[in-house]
């Protein structure tokens, strides 16, 4: 009999055992799926990488790169851009900059998250006057990036998220901005003006269409 209850009670203390375990296991399960579907979590499979490119250019693309392809012409700004037949435009206004999209986002707010595979390219003209540029004129602004953190309206471009880049052989900025999304910014001088192209999502530039998209954008002036 007393063998028994010392075979019961080491069973008992093993079942104990072996669902604490499992409770440790599980509970480090859960941790894990929050910090995963936490918001702005990504995961290495679907975590996309910026492409280190430092220039782009409309001559290294091939003759018909741009053939079936629509063009913009700005009514307000001295720029053109082309997109791929297909995409959506929305228009630029005398207060707001052109967009150019892949797809109708299913979402209006930023908030609220995109459709899968969405990319949208802004082109936004700022100058002297314009309030993200205050205290400085825009040469003074253009050379200030990289250097000092500066405003860049609804953010600020950190030193350390600006590099140098090359835009049809135009002196440009590359750099990174957070704010309700994380975006890459394209920053162009011309015009005596701020030409800011952000692109939807950070790292977009790896996609070959955005690339021949951004390497469109001339200054006609």
């Amino acid at each position: 009999m007393t063998e028994r209850r010392k075979e019961q009670g080491s069973a008992k203390r093993i079942v104990i055992i072996i669902v604490g375990v499992l409770v440790l296991l599980a509970a480090a399960g859960y941790i894990v799926w929050l910090n995963l579907n936490k918001p702005g979590a990504t995961t290495t499979a679907n975590k996309v990488e910026p492409n280190s490119e430092s220039s782009v250019s409309r001559e290294a693309l091939a003759e018909n790169a741009y053939e079936g392809w629509k063009t913009y012409t700005s009514p307000y700004n001295p720029y053109k851009i082309q997109y791929p037949d297909g995409w959506v435009t929305v228009a630029e206004t005398a207060s707001d900059g052109l967009y150019i999209r892949n797809k109708e986002p299913l979402a209006t707010a930023y908030t609220d998250g995109y459709p899968k595979d969405y990319i949208e390219v802004r082109v936004l003209k700022t100058t002297d006057e314009d309030y993200s540029i205050t205290n400085s004129t825009a040469a003074e602004y253009f050379k200030s990036l990289g250097s000092t953190e500066v405003s860049n309206g609804a953010g600020t471009y950190a030193p350390g998220d600006v590099k140098s880049f090359t835009l049809n052989g135009q002196e440009a900025k590359r750099v990174k901005t957070v704010n309700l999304q994380t975006t890459e910014d394209i920053v162009v001088f011309g015009d005596n003006s701020i030409y800011t192209i952000s692109i939807i999502p950070y790292g977009a530039l790896t996609n070959e269409t955005v690339t021949q998209i951004i390497a469109s954008f001339t200054i006609t002036k």
